[in-house]
């Protein structure tokens, strides 16, 4: 698993791309993948949730995990984490996890 923070301006879609293989093979047909964020790692509350793009993984190994501008407006300035995972047959593989900041912008309309 890797460990990423990341600094995210509220009000604007922010979006990372993974490129993955397991065990060598980028066919990720069959796997759902799904992240969180929590203002704790065992808090039971959910602040906030990516959406994967596409919805359907397939065999380029390749998907996004997204925030909308929405989702990351709605979730208050302060310190918070995540993490990313991929599910088949019900085992979890964690592939990322860190902290991640939502602050305001400064500049704005």
């Amino acid at each position: 698993m890797i460990e990423k923070n990341f600094i995210i301006m509220r009000g604007t879609e922010f979006r990372v791309t993974f490129i993955l293989t397991i065990n060598g093979d980028p066919d990720l047909t069959g796997y759902t993948a799904e992240g969180h964020i929590r203002k704790f790692a065992d808090s039971p509350d959910l602040i906030g949730e990516f959406t994967v793009e596409p919805a359907q993984l397939d065999e380029t190994g390749e998907f996004d995990a997204v925030l909308t501008p929405e989702v990351s407006l709605n979730i208050a300035p302060g310190k918070y984490f995540y993490d990313v995972r991929l599910t088949k047959d019900e085992k979890p593989i964690y592939i990322v996890r860190g902290g991640v900041q939502f602050v305001t912008p400064v500049t704005r309309a």
